[in-house]
């Protein structure tokens, strides 16, 4: 249920919009807003209800360039793939952002533009199914938590891993992938503290001489070992 646009107290202190699930009847009070109220908010959340069969992004409803203040997005269980009016078009705009999540979304390709998010500190893109990222992580230097996908990554570049050398303020980082990832890189992970990775066997030596080699730091530490790269 969606505060009256018309309220006084939603003008004038609004800050945090939430969604839970998504029908028509969303669409009709999400437009109702003002220009105002819009610029005010900081936090937008998108909850999809479990029992819902409707996954698709409700573009129509959300164009996000309107909201250059906004600080927190959360778009959780919907399907991007299909999408043609998919709000991640113009997300490199928003630079104030802050935490961006897809939790439990179906995304195929994660928008280089987020690579222009200098003020992120949050970035979870445990996505369902596989995902292509682009090697513009280590852009983010402002990044304290980072969650990798569940599944497999797709990168741009069939060779090259993606670069982590540059998140000088990660602390937590969650399903690090030595199949995707530069193991390397950990070593200039400083602020490091939480550690949650996956490492087939023929990495596992490099990955622990990495992360001895690092110092004592970590303050957890959990390893997935693989006979094999997932597929």
């Amino acid at each position: 249920m969606l505060p009256s646009p018309e309220s006084k107290s939603c003008r004038d202190v609004s800050r945090i919009l939430s969604i839970y699930s998504y029908d028509d009847s969303h669409r009709s009070s999400f437009n109702a807003f003002d220009e105002y109220v819009i610029r005010q908010l900081r936090s937008l959340l998108f909850f999809r209800n479990y029992k819902s069969s409707l996954r698709e992004w409700p573009g129509k409803i959300l164009c996000l360039k309107k909201f250059k203040l906004l600080r927190v997005l959360m778009l959780t269980d919907f399907d991007f793939r299909n999408s043609k009016c998919s709000p991640l078009r113009t997300v490199g705009k928003l630079v104030y952002f802050k935490y961006l999540s897809f939790l439990n979304s179906s995304l195929e390709e994660l928008p280089s533009s987020v690579g222009d998010l200098k003020n992120l500190q949050t970035l979870d893109i445990r996505v369902r199914g596989d995902i292509n990222i682009p090697n513009v992580l280590w852009k983010l230097t402002q990044l304290r938590h980072l969650y990798f996908p569940l599944h497999k990554i797709r990168k741009q570049d069939a060779v090259k891993k993606l670069r982590l050398h540059g998140l000088n303020e990660l602390e937590l980082m969650r399903y690090f992938d030595t199949t995707f990832c530069e193991t390397n890189d950990l070593m200039t992970l400083r602020k490091l503290r939480v550690f949650h990775g996956r490492v087939i066997v023929k990495d596992l030596e490099e990955l622990m001489t990495t992360v001895i080699s690092r110092g004592s730091s970590l303050e957890l530490f959990w390893l997935n070992v693989s006979s094999r790269k997932i597929l």
